[in-house]
């Protein structure tokens, strides 16, 4: 239903005609009228004399405002006044009798000093004919109408009851929180008129369903008969536009009845005409929507706007906008401000509280689309149905916010705006700050991080193991890279480890036939295990359940038949007998006189020895305990007994007590020898060369003197002496008799024969006291801190070679697989090698150099070419390791590399060739450089020729030679003051490595054509270069056997380590587990960043 232009005025008056009325309305609503007519006729001259005249005729004709009740009516046409009931704006309302028929009604007139205005006598007869099409329960009916005098009036019926506005003002001393239906009842009564109470049964009307309830229920009842009255009224196209609580009626019998149709108009939807125009605002201020305050047209929201304004005030006895002025009141209104109904009457449910905001939502578009859906969610609340309305969101009360306080709005966006702009600019500030100061955190961590290496390699140079792996340790996490990778390795070089228990006496034993293992640990705790020992590796059955024993133990022995264990304690008391094959403990010998120390078995594996801490030797039955034999092996009254040691076939036994020398026996109790040892206290012992001698370590406390001797057991004599860097507390000879190993706090292993220390590991943190050699050479070792470790004395984990060519290596491929390397040599050997699997093949191709290997990188990585300076250019299987096609190209080639799908020799002339990938076919490549190569290296499509004078950058066009053209295209030039020994690609071709004769490392960036990396070295030229798995790091081989790594991030060097004998080329594998270079002592070293599998 759309509304016509409020703003228009009435057919038949024109616009001076309707301000003259409007004019003169104002002055007779002032308590002066003719000082306010003066001020009005001031102010608009041109209208001075018409109102004038005007307000003259209204007064002759008795029409003025000033009329005393003496002057009042006492009838109206056919009607006898009773009693005035109210006046508005418009009219007066009387209680009336009438004779025929004989009844009470009300009749509506005319306020008489309106009549002189043609638009208010026309608004009254549209009210008329609004009420008059209108027949509803909850419309007061038009019973007569009539003109008397020339005023006309209607009869209706007599209503006996209250407004709710009346009910509502008769209440307001009361908190709305605590009103019931029954105070709806006694504010009617209280509003009533003496004599129409008299005709009421109040006491039937308490016991109504509206009055027992609770006072939203109450108010919730005559809301809803008003919306069924307006539903009606909007169905016959009449719209109230004037909804407020003094409209609505309400009978002390609980109906509720719509009054004053004097706003109503018709929609055009029934395409009747227009009931009422005027060129004032229409309704009252406060129940007014705001969309008709801003001079738009009223539609069907416009009455449930006035629903909504209506049930807050009768929920909270409260109007929801009006204030103390108009202006403020209308402010109110536009803005939508009310308190919230809950706050003022918590007794209101949160459906109700939700229907009466959306009814007076501020917003046209956010209310009920229309009365009937008002009515519905009103219908379902009594019936304690979810509604359909929904409570506006935090953006929508943000919103009416914001329109209520607009200047306040303005000035908080301007401040919030400045504030953001003010914090983008500190954010940037501070960002670039906090950049810069990471930068140079950075930087200062890695230069910390560089030192600690330096530190550790320092330390490592010096065998002091401890110190660098607490240099290591103490490095940041974060920075941690290769080459703290292989230092940790050297540290810590054993190459199988097992945890047992916690730090403490930790001892183990290898039965003979390399098939089962026993530990004892810490506390009293022994494992009997499955072991299997191949080339590579050892592995051990962790899984048994321990057995505890009475203390801990510090000697095992296992019988030759691998069988039977004993176990005993360092106090000599007790010693357990166990059968291995089952893990299960069959005896346990006490001895009172601790004579149990270091229980060991003999040759017939049916007996034991054993001391006493008084140095007697006991043999005893194995099975029963009895003992077989003793003598005093060491002189009484002396220390306790230290060693017993047996030879390899259990028939010599040396022993020792402290500052005694070390008497030699055969197992009957015969002396063999006595051996003066160079340190007064002996910490370690062992037989060698078949028992023909015996190797001591002691020391001498007082001058901190530390000894390791071998002796001739046949006349005692001392054959040689070896250096140890600390006090010995372990010897063990390998069974190939070749090395001889020194365990005190690093592991050293010396040449057995000329005494000459080969290497150093390093692992253990604590003492050391076992150490014992399995079958395949690997040494076993336990200490305190409760681990198992195995050592390889030819391979340890940093470091391993692989042996195979002839001469001198100049040639090394890897796979992509990182597991197959290829290396060849100047005599034309080519080696095979699986890192995995740890075996080799070897093929004698020619007897010419090997100038350059490449592996496919395009296929399953099976396949490797070797060019020779011959010109042959060999294809090999790495899967089947064998030669499986060869092709021969111009000979004398000094240098070669692959690069997409060719192959670029460099011939002693000088000249640059290239051929298809297997030489077959030679392609175009004309390029002139006029001065001799002396390296060369590719990467996808990019080629760098290093010369005597430059580095020229090359990209390959592998169609020219179809068109004709060159292969190759000359990109750009870098001048160098040298020559070029050295260059190599990162992963990406983006970045180009260049060592020099002088001594220089660079690295230039290929994209931006910018220096990222650029140092002077040590005085030793680098051979080969190659980039580390991730482009990050730069690792760099030098004449002066050293492997370095460079952080081109940092601009300085990580560390270097030596790695076999001036290596020649140099690869790492994709993975980052190791680098190999091919040396000129024949073999391909690795240097290991990760343990090997």
């Amino acid at each position: 239903m759309q509304a016509p232009d409020e703003g228009a005025a009435p057919e038949g008056i024109d616009d001076a005609t309707a301000e003259v009325e409007g004019l003169l309305l104002s002055c007779m609503d002032a308590e002066d009228v003719d000082a306010a007519l003066d001020d009005v006729c001031s102010q608009h001259p041109q209208h001075a004399s018409k109102l004038r005249a005007v307000w003259a005729r209204m007064q002759g004709l008795g029409l003025s405002p000033k009329a005393t009740s003496d002057d009042s009516p006492t009838r109206i046409g056919p009607f006898r006044i009773v009693d005035k009931l109210g006046e508005g704006g418009m009219g007066v309302v009387y209680v009336c009798e009438q004779d025929h028929p004989r009844r009470t009604v009300a009749v509506k007139v005319v306020r008489p000093e309106l009549l002189h205005f043609e638009g208010k006598r026309a608004r009254f007869e549209r009210e008329i004919e609004a009420t008059a099409r209108l027949a509803h329960p909850g419309i007061v009916p038009i019973l007569e109408v009539g003109h008397d005098g020339g005023a006309p009036w209607y009869s209706m019926e007599f209503v006996r009851g209250a407004s709710l506005a009346q009910a509502i003002k008769s209440l307001s001393g009361t908190h709305a929180s605590r009103l019931t239906g029954e105070s709806l009842l006694d504010a009617i009564h209280d509003c009533m008129r003496e004599e129409d109470r008299a005709t009421i049964d109040f006491e039937r009307c308490r016991t109504l369903p509206i009055f027992t309830g609770s006072w939203c229920d109450a108010i919730l009842s005559i809301v809803t008969q008003v919306t069924e009255a307006i539903d009606h009224a909007h169905a016959h196209g009449i719209l109230h536009r004037d909804i407020k609580p003094s409209n609505i009626m309400v009978t002390p019998d609980g109906r509720a009845l719509l009054v004053d149709f004097g706003l109503a108009r018709a929609s055009k939807s029934t395409g009747d005409q227009t009931l009422t125009r005027s060129t004032s605002s229409l309704g009252s201020l406060p129940y007014m929507p705001p969309e008709v305050l801003r001079g738009h047209s009223a539609d069907a929201r416009a009455d449930v706007y006035g629903i909504g304004v209506t049930l807050y005030e009768a929920l909270t006895l409260q109007h929801a906008f009006l204030d103390s002025t108009a202006e403020s009141t209308r402010s109110r209104v536009l803005d939508g401000r009310s308190a919230r109904i809950r706050t003022i009457n918590p007794t209101v449910p949160w459906d109700l509280d939700t229907v009466c905001r959306v009814a007076m939502a501020p917003e046209h578009g956010r209310r009920y689309r229309d009365i009937r859906a008002l009515r519905e969610d009103l219908g379902r609340l009594r019936a304690r149905l979810p509604i359909l309305a929904r409570r506006p969101g935090a953006l929508i009360r943000l919103r009416r916010w914001q329109q209520r306080h607009p200047g306040f709005t303005v000035f908080a966006a301007t401040t919030i705006c400045i504030l953001i702009t003010a914090g983008f600019v500190l954010y940037a500030i501070e960002r670039r700050g906090r950049i810069a100061e990471g930068k140079l955190r950075a930087r200062a961590e890695r230069s910390l991080y560089i030192s600690q290496l330096s530190q550790a390699l320092s330390a490592i140079a010096m065998d002091n193991f401890n110190q660098a792996r607490q240099v290591l340790d103490s490095t940041d996490r974060s920075q941690r890279e290769f080459m703290w990778k292989h230092f940790k390795l050297r540290t810590d070089s054993e190459v199988q480890r097992w945890d047992f228990g916690e730090r403490g006496m930790t001892r183990h034993a290898i039965s003979p036939d390399q098939h089962r293992i026993v530990v004892a640990s810490s506390p009293k705790t022994l494992r009997i295990m499955s072991l299997a020992i191949d080339e590579r590796r050892a592995s051990i059955d962790t899984s048994v359940d321990p057995i505890e024993l009475r203390g801990d133990a510090h000697f095992i022995s296992i019988s030759q038949d691998s069988k039977t264990a004993i176990v005993s304690p360092y106090d000599g008391s007790w010693v357990d007998v166990f059968d291995i094959p089952t893990k299960k403990r069959v005896t346990t010998f006490e001895y009172s006189d601790q004579s149990g120390f270091m229980a060991q078995f003999l040759a017939d594996d049916t007996s034991f020895v054993s001391m006493s801490t008084d140095g007697r030797c006991v043999v005893r039955d194995r099975d029963s305990g009895e003992t077989l034999r003793e003598w005093q092996a060491l002189p009484v009254d002396r220390h306790v007994s230290k060693e017993l040691v047996l030879d390899a076939s259990r028939s010599l036994l040396a022993c020792v007590s402290e500052r005694q020398p070390v008497c030699i026996y055969d197992v009957k109790g015969e002396r063999i020898q006595s051996i003066d040892v160079p340190g007064v206290n002996v910490d370690s012992m062992t037989f060698a060369s078949g028992g023909k001698e015996l190797v001591v370590g002691s020391y001498e406390i007082r001058s901190s003197r530390m000894y390791v001797n071998r002796f001739l057991v046949a006349d005692g004599s001392r054959v040689k002496d070896y250096d140890v860097l600390s006090t010995p507390s372990a010897v063990a000879v390998h069974p190939g008799g070749q090395w001889l190993v020194i365990i005190a706090a690093t592991i050293q292993v010396n040449d057995y024969e000329n005494a000459r220390r080969l290497r150093t590991l390093n692992g253990p943190t604590q003492p050391t006291e076992i150490a014992r050699f399995d079958s395949r050479g690997f040494l076993w070792t336990t200490s305190n801190d409760g681990a198992l470790r195995r050592w390889s004395l030819t391979e340890p984990a940093y470091e391993t070679t692989m042996p195979g060519n002839a001469n001198s290596i100049t040639a090394l491929g890897l796979a992509r697989n990182g597991s197959t390397i290829v290396s060849a040599d100047k005599d034309g050997t080519v080696v095979i090698g699986n890192m995995d699997a740890r075996m080799r093949k070897v093929l004698d191709v020619t007897d010419s150099r090997a100038i350059a290997i490449a592996t496919d990188p395009t296929s399953d990585s099976s396949t490797a070419r070797v060019v020779f300076r011959d010109g042959t250019v060999s294809t090999l299987d790495l899967i089947e390791a064998e030669e499986t096609s060869r092709s021969t190209i111009t000979p004398d080639i000094a240098i070669a590399t692959w690069c997409r799908d060719a192959l670029l020799t460099v011939h002693g002339d000088g000249r640059l060739r290239a051929f298809e990938p297997s030489g077959a076919t030679e392609l175009t490549c004309e390029l002139d450089l006029g001065t001799p190569i002396t390296r060369i290296t590719a990467s996808g499509d990019r080629v760098a020729i290093g010369t005597d004078d430059r580095v020229v950058l090359l990209t390959v066009d592998v169609t020219a030679p179809a068109r004709g053209a060159s292969l190759l295209r000359i990109d750009r030039t870098w001048p160098y003051d040298s020559g070029i020994t050295a260059l190599a690609f990162d992963s990406k071709a983006a970045r180009l490595a260049i060592a020099t004769e002088a001594f220089q490392l660079a690295i230039r960036d290929i994209v931006s054509d910018e220096m990222v990396f650029d140092a002077e070295t040590t005085n030793s030229r680098f051979s080969a270069l190659a980039f580390m798995p991730g482009d990050e790091y730069l690792a760099a081989a030098n004449w002066s056997s050293q492997i370095w790594m460079f952080d081109p991030r940092a601009g300085q060097p990580l560390g270097h380590f030596f790695l076999g004998t001036m290596p020649l080329c140099l690869v790492t594998s994709p993975d980052g587990r190791f680098l190999a270079t091919g040396n000129i002592n024949r073999h391909v070293h690795f240097a290991w960043f990760e343990r090997r599998p």
